[in-house]
């Protein structure tokens, strides 16, 4: 039987850990930047054109990945964006708490303050935090798809499937 939490607040108020479409196309950003040559920079129109992404939002993707160390933004007739560490040393959890904001947190349920969705936001947080920009360019063609563009390939490596019934 499962147990009855008495929400204060309506689920959609509950914090969970989101990942939105921002944050797909910026995870694309940075695999293109990270594609790139040494010394060379992308600018904002560049970037958006090649991976046909509207302007501004890919400017507001940017922006916030500055803000927040994990690219540099170089100014003038050569100017552009670049990863401000290597690819390994960026980790998508990073990524995610740039482009959606911190951890959400959740009213507690109970007199020692537990949530089970903070159990769930922390757990997948970690996970991220273990993953890099360059793991999941090697796992994934990261390349992006027509929206109306099928489903093709499985996103598990062998070693990530499990037996089912």
């Amino acid at each position: 039987m499962l147990k009855e939490y008495p929400f204060k607040s309506p689920i959609r108020e509950i914090g969970m850990l989101r990942v939105t479409q921002l944050t797909n196309y910026g995870i694309v950003l940075l695999d293109k930047l990270a594609s790139e040559e040494d010394d060379s920079h992308l600018s904002c129109r560049d970037l958006a054109q090649q991976l046909e992404l509207p302007l501004s939002v890919t400017a507001k993707i940017l922006k916030s990945l500055t803000r927040n160390g994990i690219l540099i933004s170089h100014r003038g007739i050569n100017g552009g964006y670049e990863l401000a560490r290597p690819a390994g040393s960026i980790s998508i959890g990073e990524v995610v708490t740039a482009l959606e904001g911190p951890l959400p947190t959740s009213p507690a349920v109970s007199d020692c303050g537990f949530h089970p969705c903070d159990f769930i936001n922390r757990t997948i947080h970690q996970t991220l935090m273990k993953i890099s920009l360059s793991d999941m360019a090697r796992t994934l063609d990261l390349s992006p798809k027509p929206a109306n563009a099928p489903l093709t390939e499985s996103i598990f490596t062998p070693d990530m499937e499990t037996d089912s019934p």
